[in-house]
């Protein structure tokens, strides 16, 4: 239950939001303006959420 908390108290802060919205805007923009493939689109995704799970995680916002 310690792992849920502290997973939850990281995605709490706005600079997950952040990441994750730079994320999905690069991953609309490919899909959408340049027609990229449904397997790109959710690879792209996928990719970008773990990237944004691991940035809050190496930099934890109690630091700052």
């Amino acid at each position: 239950m310690t792992r849920l908390r502290a997973l939850l108290r990281l995605i709490k802060g706005d600079r997950f939001a952040r990441a994750l919205l730079c994320a999905v805007s690069a991953t609309s923009i490919l899909a959408f303006v340049f027609g990229a493939a449904a397997e790109l689109v959710i690879a792209l995704l996928i990719l970008g959420v773990a990237t944004a799970l691991a940035e809050i995680s190496m930099y934890p916002p109690d630091r700052k």
